[in-house]
């Protein structure tokens, strides 16, 4: 990504001053607002590039968050189908459809499992 090689090259040192056009280039091609200090004829590049590494990596934490979210609800309507599941065959077993061996095999559970998981 062209502003990580940017990063890199202000980091050592290689373009920590650059002049002005230079400065104004690199804000057109990474299409950032760095906001850079001047020192007669040259632009300092540290305070822009702190700025942009600030704002990558509050969009990599919002990036993780909404993949956690999404993760999250996945997990939750995985845990909520198991446990309608579960809370059927409990009823079943209660009404004396099915055997207990039968709804413990249909979960995949032992039956101290089963009784565990129900409160049987």
């Amino acid at each position: 990504m062209i502003k990580d090689k940017i990063c890199f090259l202000a980091e050592n040192n290689k373009f920590k001053e650059v002049d002005p056009e230079s400065a104004g280039i690199m804000n057109l091609v990474t299409g950032s607002e760095l906001i850079m200090s001047r020192t007669g004829s040259k632009v300092n590049m540290c305070k822009g590039i702190r700025d942009l590494r600030r704002e990558e990596r509050e969009l990599g934490k919002q990036e993780g968050i909404k993949e956690g979210i999404k993760e999250g609800k996945k997990e939750g309507i995985k845990e909520g189908m198991e446990k309608g599941s579960l809370d059927m065959l409990a009823r079943l077993v209660a009404k004396g459809t099915i055997s207990l061996t039968e709804a413990a095999e249909e979960a995949n559970l032992s039956q101290a499992e089963f009784r565990l998981k129900t409160g049987i």
